[in-house]
């Protein structure tokens, strides 16, 4: 309907919201010759024209509606007056910029008319540089510096922050490509767009900070004790690591027990004997009390996770409480509004 009455653009500038982000929308694009630039999502300031005018187009309607007027007429007698008023940098009407006449109304036109070729040529210039003093202007008021970000980088990005989520995203993204103020984002098959203004860089550790994982390779210490034959019992128990599995306790307790006469050196190989009675009580009283310690373990893991879901739960439910109170609020203030 736009491009039939208008004709086609030459750029389209648009959030990349689902009617824009459609095969049919693309291959449409592509068959007209028009460039489609998306913006980042969540980013206004990217399309500040477009945002400014949905700010007034929405109080037009809430003044039709407390006024009990037809929303679609009032809406187009407002873009009427719009378009036909003179813009306050270009000194031209919008529709005076697209047409190159001025639009035809009930005030009388009898002022000259300039060229419009030239005229059109002033009047962008001047709006350039009206945008880039109002661009200085707020850089300077919000302390704005340029983020150096580059292809390859790892970075994070903006989340809602909840009791148990952060405000960033601890499994960063690789920025495959930087378009301006525009990144896209890449973490295996899954692909983001973000504006820098809502990515952190992560900063890599010096060397002399880096944190280096040393491998522990168990060693084996003997402990030699009397046996009731006359001589030396000597016991080979393996050095682990705190974190043992119960195969490996299994393991420990299956060591073997070797025999020592006293005229034999530590250092040589000896024949085994079998362990005594004692030592398998001791063997299983071990084993008893390890799983003791795990059961008691587990069971306080699953206490501190209902714990946690409680948490989680009366947080849910005085979020709820809280927009139910604000949804009040709107309708009451609406409501005072129309009184």
């Amino acid at each position: 309907r736009v491009t039939g009455l208008l004709g086609n653009m030459d750029v389209l500038i648009t959030d990349g919201g689902p009617p824009y982000s459609s095969h049919e929308f693309k291959k449409y694009m592509n068959k007209k010759g028009i460039q489609h630039h998306l913006c980042a999502p969540e980013n206004p300031m990217a399309n500040g024209f477009v945002e400014v005018f949905q700010k007034v187009l929405a109080k037009m309607v809430h003044t039709a509606i407390a006024e009990k007027k037809d929303v679609k007429k009032e809406i187009e007698h407002y873009l009427m007056a719009y378009r036909a008023a003179p813009h306050k940098t270009t000194g031209l009407s919008p529709y005076e910029m697209m047409f190159g006449r001025k639009m035809k109304t009930k005030l009388p036109q009898n002022l000259p008319r300039k060229k419009g070729s030239e005229k059109e040529e002033e009047a962008r210039a001047k709006h350039d540089r009206k945008k880039s003093e109002q661009k200085a202007v707020f850089d300077k008021k919000q302390k704005a510096k340029e983020k150096k970000l580059n292809q390859g980088d790892e970075v994070l990005i903006q989340r809602k922050k909840t009791s148990v989520k952060s405000p960033w995203d601890p499994e960063g993204f690789q920025i495959k490509e930087v378009k301006g103020s525009k990144l896209i984002l890449q973490r295996g098959e899954e692909t983001k767009i973000r504006a820098k203004n809502h990515v952190k860089l992560v900063t890599k550790r010096p060397k002399e900070l880096e944190i280096v994982t040393k491998k522990v390779v168990p060693e084996q210490s003997v402990v030699k004790k009397v046996a009731p034959r006359g001589g030396v019992v000597k016991k080979v128990v393996p050095e682990l690591d705190l974190e043992v599995s119960w195969t490996t306790i299994q393991a420990m307790g299956a060591a073997q027990v070797q025999p020592v006469s006293p005229s034999q050196s530590d250092d040589e190989d000896l024949p085994s004997l079998p362990p005594s009675e004692e030592e398998e009580e001791a063997q299983d009283l071990d084993l008893d009390l390890y799983e003791e310690e795990e059961e008691e373990d587990l069971d306080l893991y699953e206490e501190e996770e209902e714990e946690e879901h409680r948490q989680e739960g009366r947080a849910e439910e005085e979020r709820g409480q809280e927009g139910r109170a604000r949804v009040e609020r709107r309708q009451e203030g609406r409501a005072e509004e129309e009184r």
